[in-house]
C-alpha cells in the first residue's frame, strides 16, 4: 500500500502527496476544510488485478478512520506501457463502469480527474484505423477516439486530413462536455433530426459558439485554425480555465500580421497554453481551414491543459 498523510494544509493552492508510482493532488482549502484543528488527512493508491487481469487501482481518502468522499482529486500514474487511447474508467461497488472523460496519456504520465477517492481501471480503447498506420495524427486520432470525441468516418477509415467544419467541433466539445441537454437549433439551417442539432443548441446557450447572421448557422462551412482557437477559449472560459497569466502574444510568428484582430486574444492564449503550435516556417497559418487530426490534436492538448494544467 502506497500512503501519505498530511497534517498542515499549509500556504499553497495546491496540496500534493507523492507516492511509489502515482502523485494526488487536492485543492488545499479542500483538504483544510475536512482537516478541522487536529486532524490528519491520509491518502492512499493500492493496485489489483481483476478477473480478466487489469490492474485496478484504488484511491482512498480518509481523516482518522472516515472515508471522505467529496474531495476532488488529481491523480497521476506511470503510463510508460499504456498507449494514447487509453481511457480511465471508474468501477462502482457492483462492478459497473463510467468512463471517466477527464483522463488522458501526458508524456509518461497517465493524469485522471477524479470527484473523490475511487476504484479505476485504465482501458486502451484505441481504434485501428487504416489512415492513421502511418499519419503523424495517429495518437491524436486514438485518444479522440478512444474518448468518443470523434467517430471513424468509416470502420477502417479516420480521414485525417479532411476538413473540420462548425457542425462538427462544435459537437466535439458537446461530447467533452459530457453531453448536456441543448433543446432545440433555432437556426433555419440545422435540422433538428442531424447530429449536430442539439450540441449547436447547447453552444449558442453557452456562448460557445455563434450563428453566422440571418438565422444561418452554416454547419457544414469549414473552421479555420483561428475560428478554432475562438471557440476552445470561450470553452475554457466557461470551465473557469482562462487566466490573465495565459495572456501571450504571437509576434514572435512570421504570418502574425494575418490574424484576424477578432482573433488576436483567443489565439494568442491557445498557443500560450500550448494548444496550438506554429507550422513549417514559424507560421501560424490562422485562415488556414482545420483538418479533423488537427482539431483531434488541439483537443488532446486542451485536455491534458485542463486536467493538470499543463499541454507537456
Amino acid at each position: 500500500m502506497d500512503v501519505a498523510a498530511v497534517a498542515d494544509a499549509g500556504d499553497t493552492p495546491t496540496t500534493r502527496f507523492e507516492l511509489d508510482g502515482a502523485t494526488v493532488s487536492a485543492s488545499t482549502s479542500a483538504i483544510a476544510e475536512k482537516l478541522g484543528e487536529d486532524g490528519v488527512l491520509t491518502v492512499s493508491v493500492t493496485s489489483d488485478r481483476n478477473a480478466d487481469g487489469e490492474t485496478v487501482h484504488t484511491i482512498a481518502v480518509t481523516v482518522g478512520e472516515d472515508s471522505v468522499s467529496d474531495i476532488p482529486l488529481t491523480v497521476e500514474l506511470d503510463a510508460k506501457k499504456l498507449s494514447a487511447g487509453s481511457i480511465a474508467y471508474i468501477v462502482d461497488e457492483d462492478g459497473n463502469e463510467q468512463a471517466v472523460m477527464q483522463s488522458c496519456k501526458s508524456g509518461e504520465k497517465f493524469t485522471v480527474r477524479l470527484g473523490s477517492g475511487a476504484k479505476i481501471v485504465i482501458r486502451d480503447e484505441a481504434k485501428a484505423f487504416e489512415d492513421t498506420e502511418n499519419h503523424w495524427g495517429r495518437e491524436s486520432a486514438d485518444f479522440a477516439t478512444s474518448h468518443g470525441l470523434f467517430l471513424g468516418t468509416s470502420e477502417t477509415e479516420f480521414s485525417p486530413d479532411e476538413s473540420m467544419t462548425r457542425g462538427m467541433i462544435t459537437t466535439v466539445l458537446w461530447r467533452l462536455a459530457e453531453r448536456p441537454g441543448g433543446g432545440d437549433s433555432a437556426f433555419a439551417d440545422v435540422s433538428g433530426d442531424m447530429y449536430y442539432s442539439e450540441p449547436i443548441a447547447w453552444g449558442i446557450e453557452n456562448g460557445i459558439v455563434k450563428g453566422v447572421g440571418g438565422d444561418l448557422f452554416a454547419p457544414n462551412d469549414n473552421v479555420d485554425r483561428e475560428s478554432v482557437a475562438i471557440i476552445l477559449y470561450r470553452f475554457a472560459e466557461l470551465n473557469g480555465l482562462v487566466s490573465d497569466e495565459d495572456a501571450g502574444d504571437l509576434d514572435g510568428f512570421a504570418d502574425a500580421d494575418s490574424v484576424s484582430p477578432w482573433a488576436r486574444k483567443e489565439l494568442a492564449w491557445a498557443v500560450s497554453v500550448g494548444i496550438i503550435t506554429g507550422k513549417d516556417g514559424n507560421r501560424l497559418e490562422p485562415t488556414a481551414g482545420a483538418t479533423r487530426v488537427e482539431v483531434a490534436t488541439m483537443m488532446w492538448r486542451y485536455l491534458r491543459f485542463a486536467i493538470a494544467g499543463s499541454t507537456k
